[in-house]
C-alpha cells in the first residue's frame, strides 16, 4: 500500500472521484478546501517526514476535498435536520459548479470547425461536398476531431450546419473575418 493510500484512506478510483469533485467546486469552495488542507499539513507534517512532498501535498488535498464534501453535502441531505433554506443552498451550489465548469466552453467539434475555417472556405469554393471536406479535415487535422476515447470522426451534416452558423454570425470587417487568420 502506497504512502497516499495509507494517509487518505482512499483507493485510486475513490481519489479519483474527489478529484473530479474538487474540480467542480466554484472557486471560493476551492479556497475553502485548500485552507482546510493547510490545516491538514500543519497537523500531520511529522508523518511526511521522509516522503515524497508531491504526494504529501496530493493526499492532504485528497483528506480536504473528502472532509469538505462530507461537511456541506452529505449533512444537508440527511433528513432529520434539512431545513427548506439548506435544500435550496445545496441546489444552487451544485447548478453554479455546472455553469461555472461550462463557463466559456464552446463544443469542441465546433471551435476546431472555427480554428480551420480558412481550409473549409477554400475547399467549399473549389467545389468540394461536405462529406470530402470531411474526410479532409479527419486526415490532416484528426487531432482536432478526437473526442475522449474515440476516433476522430467530423459528421458532414453537423459540419455545415456549424458552417451555416459561423458564416451567418459573419459581419464583413469583423475581426472574425473568414479570410482575417
Amino acid at each position: 500500500m502506497s504512502f497516499i493510500d495509507d494517509l487518505t484512506n482512499c483507493n485510486e478510483r475513490q481519489r479519483r472521484q474527489l478529484g473530479n469533485y474538487y474540480s467542480q467546486l466554484a472557486e471560493a469552495e476551492k479556497a475553502a478546501v485548500h485552507r482546510r488542507a493547510d490545516k491538514l499539513f500543519h497537523r500531520l507534517r511529522s508523518r511526511a517526514r521522509g516522503q515524497d512532498t508531491g504526494e504529501f501535498q496530493l493526499a492532504l488535498l485528497v483528506i480536504a476535498a473528502r472532509d469538505y464534501r462530507t461537511e456541506t453535502e452529505t449533512r444537508l441531505t440527511e433528513r432529520h435536520d434539512t431545513t427548506t433554506e439548506q435544500i435550496a443552498e445545496l441546489r444552487r451550489r451544485r447548478i453554479a459548479r455546472v455553469i461555472q465548469s461550462r463557463a466559456g466552453n464552446k463544443a469542441p467539434l465546433a471551435a476546431a470547425i472555427q480554428r480551420y475555417r480558412n481550409d473549409i472556405h477554400e475547399l467549399r469554393d473549389a467545389g468540394l461536398s461536405w462529406p470530402e471536406i470531411s474526410r479532409y479535415l479527419i486526415r490532416h487535422h484528426a487531432n482536432a476531431f478526437v473526442r475522449s476515447g474515440k476516433k476522430a470522426h467530423v459528421d458532414p451534416r453537423y459540419l455545415a450546419r456549424t458552417w451555416t452558423q459561423l458564416t451567418a454570425s459573419h459581419r464583413p470587417g469583423d475581426s472574425g473575418d473568414l479570410m482575417d487568420d
